[in-house]
């Protein structure tokens, strides 16, 4: 069993039209067979296909929570058990660090309330370390933290939030996740 059995056809395809039409947006349309944009085309279809990947690896995390066994995920992905644990076993389990801050992870969390559930945890003394299918990992912090949500972020805007103090927490689907501690009032 492929992972495309799991998926109607309409949908496969509306995902594979979401992946190109992520990778032309922005691209003058009028100039597509140009050299520059097939450069482009190959950097954007890399990103796509890097986070693909970490999709493809944080899936794997979420079935392996809601108790699949890495024989059926290997069927999903048309791989056998042991290719699939052995590509993603280090993905799907997580070590604590017992020098590390309080953490927790905060689950059932969707594109359209993540943010609002991220401003709530800051106001008690939260930050973002990181985050997952459907699920956000906070720790404790001494100072307060805010939080943004990019979509599509150039490199440019990138350099210039990391120069006015953000810090990336991560890249999921086309968002990238940003940190900064806020500075204290003048006072």
């Amino acid at each position: 069993m492929a992972a495309i059995d799991h998926l109607s056809d309409p949908d496969a395809e509306a995902i594979r039209e979401g992946v190109l039409q992520a990778c032309l947006h922005g691209a003058d349309h009028d100039h597509l067979d140009t050299p520059e944009h097939a450069l482009r085309m190959v950097a954007a279809t890399d990103v796509a296909a890097r986070h693909g990947s970490a999709l493809r690896a944080d899936a794997v995390t979420s079935a392996r929570h809601c108790g699949h066994s890495w024989a059926v995920i290997g069927s999903v992905l048309g791989i056998s058990r042991q290719a699939a644990q052995q590509r993603f076993s280090t993905a799907a389990t997580t070590t604590a660090d017992p020098d590390a801050p309080e953490q927790r992870v905060i689950r059932r969390v969707t594109a359209l309330n993540e943010m609002a559930v991220l401003e709530r945890e800051q106001a008690e003394g939260w930050h973002l370390v990181g985050f997952g299918v459907g699920k956000l990992v906070v720790a404790r912090s001494d100072h307060p933290w805010e939080h943004e949500r990019l979509t599509f972020a150039s490199h440019s805007l990138l350099r210039t939030m990391e120069q006015g103090g953000w810090q990336i927490v991560g890249v999921w689907g086309w968002w990238t996740y940003m940190k900064r501690p806020v500075a204290a009032p003048a006072g």
